[in-house]
């Protein structure tokens, strides 16, 4: 596979602040089920093959140093701590569950970092294959106000420093998640909530997805994918268009078209 990342444009905007007095979101730290789940086994250097993951012993050191080159960019351009980056596409099937994946285990193999991967595909939701899930809570029961308790739908990865939060068992083709206050709550509580840890959202294609759309107003930067010979230029024009310039970080060319 062939990618790379193109550095664009001026300058971030940070999250909006939110009034935590009166968030949904529960913000304790006295009772951290995040740390007291039992975590998982670790995956093996086969699975994580398997899996289409990266790993820092893996033999293809060009994909590898490709994804590392990337979260080298990301962190000049805001840092290493506390951000939320949004993946999205232009359009489907070009490979955004692959690089957000990648990205967040890259992230996770510097020991200075921590990352939580998030799955925003309602419709086409995919990490839940990628991760032993055994349908427990997850976004879509946040959204909706089943659980208040963030550590509820956090889970382990089996990637060490990497966790992940999937869709759930409550999403519903065509309902509207995120047009009230609880994701951009979520996300802000999430980048927050360690200052080691960066958060990725895999998202669905921009241009065919106004959940995307909102969810971009609530990340501090977005990494485009384009499929290779899946999209045009006035594809990409159009994307970069309604991702807005100051919170495009990059283009990821894709050659494997891997989902």
């Amino acid at each position: 596979m062939k990618s790379k990342l193109e550095q664009a444009l001026i300058k971030s905007h940070p999250i909006d602040g939110v009034d935590e007095t009166n968030s949904l979101v529960t913000f304790s730290r006295h009772t951290d089920l995040e740390q007291l789940k039992e975590t998982v086994e670790p995956l093996s250097e086969k699975q994580l093959s398997q899996k289409k993951i990266i790993y820092p012993a893996m033999k293809d050191r060009v994909l590898l140093n490709e994804f590392r080159d990337v979260r080298t960019k990301l962190n000049k351009r805001l840092g290493e701590r506390g951000t939320v980056t949004l993946v999205t596409s232009a359009l489907p099937n070009s490979g955004t569950s692959f690089v957000a994946t990648n990205l967040a285990a890259v992230i996770a193999h510097d020991h200075a970092q921590t990352s939580l991967l998030i799955d925003c595909n309602l419709n086409r939701p995919s990490l839940h294959k990628t991760f032993a899930f055994d349908g427990e809570a997850g976004l879509s029961e946040f959204l909706i106000g089943d659980t208040d308790n963030v550590s509820e739908i956090i889970h382990p990865t089996g990637i060490k420093r990497m966790r992940y939060v999937p869709v759930g068992n409550k999403y519903e083709t065509g309902r509207e998640f995120f047009t009230g206050s609880r994701m951009r709550q979520l996300a802000i509580h999430l980048r927050d909530r360690y200052n080691d840890r960066s958060v990725i959202i895999d998202a669905p294609a921009v241009l065919e997805s106004a959940d995307t759309r909102m969810l971009v107003d609530m990340c501090d930067q977005v990494v485009l994918v384009v499929g290779y010979a899946k999209v045009s230029g006035a594809d990409i024009k159009e994307a970069v268009d309604t991702i807005g310039h100051d919170k495009l970080a990059g283009v990821f060319f894709n050659q494997s078209l891997m989902k």
